[in-house]
């Protein structure tokens, strides 16, 4: 997801990913409990959205499931914005999904879309 991104994994560390020039995310790392949980603070720069760097949170959890990982992710203080960042949310984790099960996710038309649109 994005064409440069930061994330450090420890508490008070930063998180940062350019999704393109134009679309920007950002926020800290509050928690982390090693091959259990991290929760971070998450918004976007600039713009007019009403989810501003550090204003939402998420919270992923990790569970041991029958010999699989089962993984719970939780993003709060949406400001109204539920349905926009729950679409964002399907299209990554879809993504994500290809990804770990050795597919090609192929050009995130997110980040790259397509010169006419």
């Amino acid at each position: 997801m994005g064409q440069n991104c930061t994330f450090e994994p420890y508490e008070g560390g930063e998180y940062r990913c350019e999704i393109n020039d134009n679309i920007i995310a950002g926020g800290k790392v509050l928690e982390v409990v090693q091959d259990q949980k991290i929760v971070y603070t998450f918004g976007w720069e600039g713009g007019e959205n009403p989810v501003t760097v550090g204003s939402s949170k998420v919270e992923i959890t990790l569970e041991e499931n029958n010999g699989s990982t089962l993984v719970n992710l939780t993003h709060s203080k949406l400001n109204g914005a539920v349905q926009e960042h729950g679409g964002g949310w399907d299209h990554y984790l879809s993504r994500l999904t290809t990804a770990t099960t050795g597919g090609d996710a192929g050009p995130d038309p997110v980040a790259n879309p397509p010169a006419n649109a």
